[in-house]
Protein backbone atom coordinates (compact mmCIF):
# COMPACT_ATOMS: atom_id res chain seq x y z
CA UNK A 1 0.00 0.00 0.00
CA UNK A 2 2.87 2.52 0.75
CA UNK A 3 4.08 1.59 -2.91
CA UNK A 4 0.82 2.76 -4.54
CA UNK A 5 0.67 6.10 -2.21
CA UNK A 6 4.03 6.88 -2.95
CA UNK A 7 3.48 6.44 -7.35
CA UNK A 8 0.19 8.14 -6.77
CA UNK A 9 2.20 10.96 -4.65
CA UNK A 10 4.81 11.28 -7.61
CA UNK A 11 2.55 11.39 -10.04
CA UNK A 12 2.00 8.23 -11.35
CA UNK A 13 -0.26 7.51 -14.13
CA UNK A 14 -3.73 6.45 -13.02
CA UNK A 15 -5.18 2.90 -14.52
CA UNK A 16 -7.28 3.94 -17.34
CA UNK A 17 -10.99 4.46 -17.39
CA UNK A 18 -12.53 1.38 -18.68
CA UNK A 19 -14.92 2.44 -21.84
CA UNK A 20 -18.41 1.28 -21.42
CA UNK A 21 -21.01 -0.05 -24.54
CA UNK A 22 -23.73 1.61 -25.10
CA UNK A 23 -26.73 -0.15 -26.97
CA UNK A 24 -29.12 2.85 -27.23
CA UNK A 25 -32.94 1.74 -25.66
CA UNK A 26 -34.55 2.89 -23.71
CA UNK A 27 -37.43 -0.59 -22.50
CA UNK A 28 -40.29 -0.03 -21.66
CA UNK A 29 -43.49 -2.22 -20.01
CA UNK A 30 -44.71 -4.83 -21.85
CA UNK A 31 -48.27 -5.74 -22.56
CA UNK A 32 -50.20 -9.03 -23.01
CA UNK A 33 -50.12 -8.78 -26.58
CA UNK A 34 -46.26 -8.37 -26.24
CA UNK A 35 -46.01 -11.43 -24.49
CA UNK A 36 -48.14 -13.47 -26.95
CA UNK A 37 -46.03 -11.71 -29.98
CA UNK A 38 -42.85 -12.75 -28.80
CA UNK A 39 -42.93 -16.05 -28.64
CA UNK A 40 -40.60 -16.20 -26.07
CA UNK A 41 -40.46 -15.87 -21.62
CA UNK A 42 -37.43 -13.09 -21.60
CA UNK A 43 -37.17 -10.03 -23.92
CA UNK A 44 -37.12 -6.70 -24.02
CA UNK A 45 -39.90 -4.41 -24.98
CA UNK A 46 -38.15 -1.37 -26.76
CA UNK A 47 -39.68 2.01 -25.50
CA UNK A 48 -37.15 4.16 -27.72
CA UNK A 49 -34.00 3.97 -29.88
CA UNK A 50 -31.07 6.37 -30.50
CA UNK A 51 -27.55 5.92 -31.49
CA UNK A 52 -26.23 2.54 -32.32
CA UNK A 53 -29.60 0.70 -31.84
CA UNK A 54 -31.51 3.59 -34.31
CA UNK A 55 -28.10 3.25 -36.35
CA UNK A 56 -29.08 -1.16 -36.65
CA UNK A 57 -32.78 -0.61 -37.58
CA UNK A 58 -34.51 -0.95 -33.89
CA UNK A 59 -37.57 0.75 -33.87
CA UNK A 60 -39.93 1.70 -30.72
CA UNK A 61 -42.64 -1.10 -30.01
CA UNK A 62 -40.00 -3.43 -31.33
CA UNK A 63 -39.53 -6.78 -28.99
CA UNK A 64 -35.88 -7.53 -28.65
CA UNK A 65 -35.70 -11.08 -28.34
CA UNK A 66 -31.98 -11.99 -28.62
CA UNK A 67 -29.12 -10.13 -27.96
CA UNK A 68 -25.17 -11.85 -28.17
CA UNK A 69 -26.96 -14.84 -29.14
CA UNK A 70 -28.98 -14.86 -25.74
CA UNK A 71 -32.31 -14.51 -24.99
CA UNK A 72 -32.98 -10.80 -23.85
CA UNK A 73 -33.72 -9.29 -20.86
CA UNK A 74 -33.08 -5.86 -18.92
CA UNK A 75 -31.21 -7.80 -16.55
CA UNK A 76 -28.91 -9.78 -19.26
CA UNK A 77 -28.37 -6.82 -21.43
CA UNK A 78 -26.82 -5.07 -18.49
CA UNK A 79 -24.19 -8.04 -18.00
CA UNK A 80 -24.11 -8.21 -21.54
CA UNK A 81 -22.94 -4.79 -21.92
CA UNK A 82 -20.70 -4.72 -19.06
CA UNK A 83 -18.38 -7.18 -20.67
CA UNK A 84 -18.44 -5.49 -24.29
CA UNK A 85 -16.59 -2.34 -25.63
CA UNK A 86 -17.67 0.12 -27.94
CA UNK A 87 -17.21 -0.61 -31.40
CA UNK A 88 -18.41 -4.50 -30.92
CA UNK A 89 -20.50 -6.10 -33.44
CA UNK A 90 -23.45 -7.69 -31.56
CA UNK A 91 -26.07 -9.70 -33.13
CA UNK A 92 -29.50 -9.37 -32.41
CA UNK A 93 -32.91 -11.04 -32.97
CA UNK A 94 -36.26 -8.80 -32.82
CA UNK A 95 -39.91 -8.97 -33.19
CA UNK A 96 -41.99 -6.41 -35.15
CA UNK A 97 -45.40 -7.72 -35.31
CA UNK A 98 -45.29 -10.89 -37.24
CA UNK A 99 -42.03 -10.53 -38.73
CA UNK A 100 -38.33 -11.50 -36.81
CA UNK A 101 -35.46 -9.28 -37.59
CA UNK A 102 -31.97 -10.35 -37.25
CA UNK A 103 -29.43 -7.49 -36.88
CA UNK A 104 -26.05 -6.28 -36.12
CA UNK A 105 -25.47 -3.40 -33.85
CA UNK A 106 -22.22 -1.56 -33.66
CA UNK A 107 -22.02 -0.82 -29.89
CA UNK A 108 -21.34 3.19 -29.27
CA UNK A 109 -19.67 4.49 -26.12
CA UNK A 110 -21.95 4.97 -22.79
CA UNK A 111 -21.06 8.63 -21.59
CA UNK A 112 -21.52 9.03 -17.77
Amino acid sequence: IREIIRNVVRGAPAAPVRKRALLGITAGDPTDEDREAAGAARFVKVAAVRGPAEQAGIKPGDLLLEFGGEPASEDRLAEILECRAPGEVVEAVVARGAERIALKITLGERRE
